[in-house]
């Protein structure tokens, strides 16, 4: 047999392919994954490996169309967010005056894109409304609030104008003060939740500060004030339950010449 030196080279040359093919591929994960820097391309880079020459131009496309479409809040390092304008600039607090107007402006910062539509969860104080823009990195609440209280609401930014997709929130608080100077309530420790034996009673506790301060325990959810106590201990920052032979929850309300908070809702477990 002539043996064909040119063949053998040949035979050598697919080996010598994939080694460069490997090693270029190495310095693409490497760079995409340095600028990049999130958990989808974490993802596509492994695979990288892999694919041949042809599939190059494919696995670009396919990373930024992923990263874009899939995580266009996720910033590099975390740093997308939603953070406030005015009032209060950089507040999670929302300072607003009851019978004045109020302009609750905010903005989404650090998104690859402007949001397509924004919603509030939680319930706004009576006299605002939420203008919901579309397609734009600013949006507000505004109008002359009509109700006293602290009002905790999320408010999410989304990527498609329909409330589904990826989406960014932050959390606020709008607290509405009377105009008196007076300061709203402030509970520096709500009630907590508490496990009794049937029969047994309860006791519930929140604390408070400010000026003048009135208590008010309510049974059911918070806010919900169709079910007031009408005991002694019901109008206190401590409260006795009856005896209990089913789980029951309570919550309070405080108020001042300032204006009105609401405690979280706690459960009274009742175990037999």
């Amino acid at each position: 047999m002539i043996h064909d030196p040119s063949k053998s080279k040949n035979l050598r040359t697919p080996n010598k392919l994939n080694r460069n093919v490997r090693q270029f591929f190495s310095k693409l994960g490497s760079l995409l994954l340095l600028f990049q820097r999130t958990p989808i391309v974490q993802i596509i880079l492994p695979e990288s490996r892999v694919l041949g020459v042809s599939g190059m131009g494919e696995l670009a496309k396919w990373s930024i169309a992923s990263v874009v479409g899939l995580c266009a809040f996720d910033s590099i390092a975390g740093a997308s967010t939603i953070t406030q304008l005015q009032p209060s600039p950089g507040s999670a607090t929302v300072k607003a005056t009851i019978d004045k107007n109020l302009s609750f402006v905010f903005q989404a910062v650090g998104t690859l894109r402007p949001p397509g539509s924004w919603q509030i969860i939680g319930a706004l104080p009576a006299g605002l409304i939420h203008s919901n823009a579309t397609f734009s990195n600013v949006d507000s609440i505004s109008g002359i609030p009509t109700q006293t209280g602290s009002f905790p609401i999320t408010v999410r930014a989304l990527v498609s104008q329909t409330l589904i997709g990826p989406s960014l929130s932050q959390s606020f608080t709008i607290v509405v003060a009377n105009g008196t100077g007076t300061p709203l309530p402030t509970i520096t420790k709500q009630p907590a939740s508490l496990t009794i034996k049937t029969g047994n009673f309860a006791t519930l506790s929140v604390t408070a500060s400010g000026t003048g301060l009135t208590y008010q325990w309510y049974k059911g959810a918070s806010g919900n004030t169709i079910r007031p106590i009408k005991t002694v201990s019901a109008k206190t920052a401590t409260f006795k339950t009856s005896n209990l032979t089913t789980t029951s929850k309570y919550w309070v309300q405080i108020k001042n010449a300032g204006g009105i908070v609401n405690s979280k809702t706690v459960t009274v477990t009742v175990t037999p």
